[in-house]
């Protein structure tokens, strides 16, 4: 999952907000932390899925289930006997033995927006009942979940339906089904199932033709908000008399994330249909890049002068020559110092423990980010800086508090390659502070070694 920071106005291009990509869904949301997000502006977040998150090409052979997806999900199989499922290198297959039975896989996917897709092979025309194809998204249990659902009926069309089930209970979505031409023996053809939010829409082609552009069905419902399973199934339904059972195979089976959005100001990340309007111009972050926890808006009351010494790397007297030749390097990197102060911001005196942030930011905040709504505030750009030397003067108290003046020398620096993670964020405090409860954090990762990577 990437996300990006979007300028409504359109004015600039998406910009990916670093680090943000180990984000772990819980609950079907998450939150980040941008600490480059600029100042003074409206903007938004989008969270994007832009490769393919779950897949399986059913490229292994196993007997009694279909044992572990390409992308290492453990499936889950049942509606019927275990022997009805099988893998056999190329397909992952069931044996319909019963009429009116679904038989179903299903796993894992941390995404509850979804788009589904698998492919299908009809082992024959039906007699008397109906085949069907079904791809499950937004699965919460056998009970509830979205369908997109492929006939094959008794004169051979390809039939394509939407579905759900709630609670048990199989109702249609969409007013109308779309009866996609007649069948081919031994063709497959491709379903897909997208969730995305409120919108349920499904489409299906021959493998032999090109994906149409646009959905077959597409309807709003409101029934299930929750469920990160994905899976397939398939079934003879009622009235079928053929000779049981029938072998029905899928080719390969996808799971991709459509894209969720998100927006957000400052560290504060909210969910909604609107931007959230941006503080006026004016402010001075310094945000850490290793904490962002520890970032604060400051109070600048004095930027002293800028230096940027040329690096001189020789000097050189020449014969005939009353000059030095003198060669240089590029003008090095911004040093000077700056003083922020607890004096009033917004109106309200900051308190002590404001200042004790303050201390905490620059004794543990390691590279530092110095962000402003632009040179005209403070006459530099923003920068990445080390603190050199700090120096602290208190006067007051006033208003009832004490006023704390804070200087410190500064360093410009590289903006850094990668996000720097701290040992400080680093506990189980981290994992539950992303996950609503331990069983989310069971339903969101694999395994515990997944709930290590991704959150300590």
């Amino acid at each position: 999952m990437r996300i990006q920071r979007i300028d409504p106005t359109g004015a600039s291009a998406p910009v990916g907000v670093r680090g943000a990509d180990r984000v772990a869904m819980s609950g079907g949301s998450f939150g980040i932390t941008d600490f480059e997000a600029p100042i003074g502006k409206n903007f938004q977040y989008e969270a994007v899925v832009t490769s393919v998150s779950y897949t399986d090409l059913f490229n292994r052979t196993v007997s009694n289930e279909w044992g572990t997806s390409t992308s290492e999900r453990q499936w889950t199989t049942g509606g019927g006997a275990a022997s009805a499922f099988f893998v056999n290198g190329t397909d992952a297959g069931v044996f319909v033995g019963a009429v009116n039975n679904l038989y179903y896989g299903y796993f894992l996917t941390n995404t509850f927006n979804q788009r589904v897709r698998g492919r299908i092979q009809f082992p024959k025309i039906p007699v008397g009942g109906n085949f069907t194809g079904w791809v499950l998204g937004r699965m919460t249990d056998p009970n509830n979940y979205y369908v997109a659902q492929l006939t094959l009926n008794t004169s051979g069309r390809m039939i394509l339906s939407l579905l759900k089930r709630v609670g048990g209970t199989l109702t249609g979505l969409s007013g109308a089904n779309v009866d996609l031409g007649p069948w081919v023996v031994n063709s497959a053809w491709y379903v897909k199932l997208e969730v995305f939010n409120t919108s349920i829409s499904a489409k299906a082609w021959s493998e032999s033709a090109t994906e149409p552009s646009g959905w077959q069905l597409s309807t709003i419902d409101t029934s299930l908000s929750a469920g990160s399973l994905a899976g397939l199934g398939v079934r003879a339904e009622a009235g079928n008399t053929d000779v049981l059972p029938q072998a029905f195979l899928w080719k390969d089976f996808q799971v991709e994330g459509p894209r969720d959005y998100y927006y957000a100001l400052y560290e504060n990340v909210r969910t909604g249909d609107v931007a959230i309007p941006a503080p006026s111009p004016g402010t001075v972050w310094l945000k850490s890049v290793g904490q962002p926890a520890l970032s604060r808006r400051v109070n600048m009351v004095d930027l002293n002068d800028v230096d940027r010494p040329r690096r001189i790397l020789g000097e050189f007297e020449v014969l005939g020559r009353s000059n030095k030749v003198v060669l240089t390097d590029t003008l090095g990197g911004r040093e000077g110092e700056f003083t922020i102060a607890t004096f009033p911001i917004g109106g309200a005196w900051e308190s002590d423990s404001y200042w004790r942030d303050l201390q905490t930011l620059v004794k543990e905040g390691g590279t530092l980010l110095l962000q402003t709504a632009g040179p005209t505030v403070t006459g530099e750009d923003d920068l990445y800086l080390e603190i050199t030397q700090l120096s602290r003067k208190r006067i007051g108290p006033v208003g009832g508090e004490l006023v704390h003046l804070l200087t410190l020398s500064y360093i410009e620096v590289d903006r850094p390659a990668t996000v720097q993670e701290s040992l400080l964020l680093r506990s189980w405090q981290s994992v539950l502070d992303q996950n609503a409860s331990w069983q989310a954090v069971l339903n969101n990762h694999t395994s515990w070694l997944d709930v290590l990577q991704r959150n300590l």
